[in-house]
Order: structure tokens, then sequence, then C-alpha cells
């Protein structure tokens, strides 16, 4: 589903922008915060679940036209770092 790799980003108005790469906006997407710095985008509960490792609560995101994760919840200037794997998309935040 993902490239393999990494990338970092700012949170700029609630939303991250991925790499254009990634190729998400079509796809029917979930994400799941593993705890308050690490989440999971993927497609599937169960690999979300899996990367996680927990049985947290899990929710439909869609990627925005300027292919931009919501993460309504940060701050505006939080960086992320987007590492990608085959089934999940790990956003860790750094600093701050």
């Amino acid at each position: 589903m993902f490239l393999v790799g990494e990338a970092e980003s700012v949170v700029r108005g609630g939303k991250a922008a991925l790499p254009s790469e990634y190729r998400l906006r079509k796809k029917k997407l979930l994400f799941m915060w593993k705890d308050e710095r690490t989440g999971y985008l993927g497609e599937t509960r169960g690999a979300l679940r899996f990367a996680a490792g927990t049985e947290g609560p899990v929710t439909d995101v869609e990627i925005d036209s300027e292919n931009r994760l919501p993460l309504k919840t940060l701050k505006d200037g939080q960086r992320v770092r987007l590492s990608g794997c085959v089934s999940t998309l790990e956003v860790s935040l750094i600093g701050r």
C-alpha cells in the first residue's frame, strides 16, 4: 500500500503534507493513535492494531486534494516524521 521510506512534514491548518508518491487520495484510509506521540495510517483495522500493538480506537481519514493528512488535535508548526512500510504509515511527533 505505501512506499517504503521516510519523510518529514510540518502541521499547517491542522494537516500534515504527505509525499504525493504515496498516492493516498483515492484510498479508504483509517488512522489509529498508538500513544500520545505515535499514530498509524493504513487500510485495515488489523494492520493498524498489529503495527500499534494495541486495541485503541480507529477512525476514518480522508486525504485532501493537496495530499494532506488531517491531524486536527495538533498545533500548527508541530513537526511529524512519516515512516512508510508495506501496510502502514507511522506518524511520529518530533520535539515540543
